[in-house]
């Protein structure tokens, strides 16, 4: 070892080369820890708050057969929206015609239940509130949904207990 003189702007820079130096020295990654447990702790308050708004009342059912259907594919599949009209039909015993008309409506109220719950910080980058929960992609002329992390969390906390 050798003396070594640095000069820092302010002590919060100080204080990152001395974690940073620990890092190398002891092989763990603090810097990239403490990010990781901000980030975890940002997720853990979007799930929440995403149960939350999951827990509205669902008067016909529609909402939890859409959450049912989007959960039960795996979390890098896509679902089309006639394959979550076509469960819905099934799991709420309607008609096709009935659920392909009650579907756009259920998930807006979707949408403005995560609109309420949610801080508007979790909405950036976000053209509706619904792509909180659940990402979505439009592909022939219909959206396809899948379920966000944080969505795929609350989804499971929600239907599981």
């Amino acid at each position: 070892m050798f003396p070594v003189s640095v000069q820092f702007n302010n002590l919060a820079e100080a204080d990152v080369a001395i974690k940073a130096v620990k890092a190398m020295r002891d092989g763990i990654p603090y810097l990239m820890r403490d990010e990781e447990g901000a980030r975890n702790t940002a997720d853990a308050g979007l799930t929440k708050r995403l149960v939350e708004a999951l827990s509205y009342p669902d008067n016909d059912g529609i909402k939890s057969s859409l959450i049912e259907t989007l959960f039960a594919a795996p979390a890098s599949e896509w679902v089309a929206y006639p394959t979550m009209v076509e469960a819905a039909a099934k799991q709420v015993q309607m008609t096709k015609e009935d659920s392909a008309r009650r579907t756009p409506a259920a998930l807006r109220d979707l949408s403005w239940q995560v609109k309420q719950k949610v801080d508007p910080t979790d909405l950036s980058g976000k053209q509706k509130a619904i792509e909180v929960l659940a990402e979505r992609i439009r592909s022939g002329g219909a959206f396809s949904y899948r379920l966000t992390p944080a969505g795929r969390r609350a989804a499971e906390i929600w239907l599981l207990g």
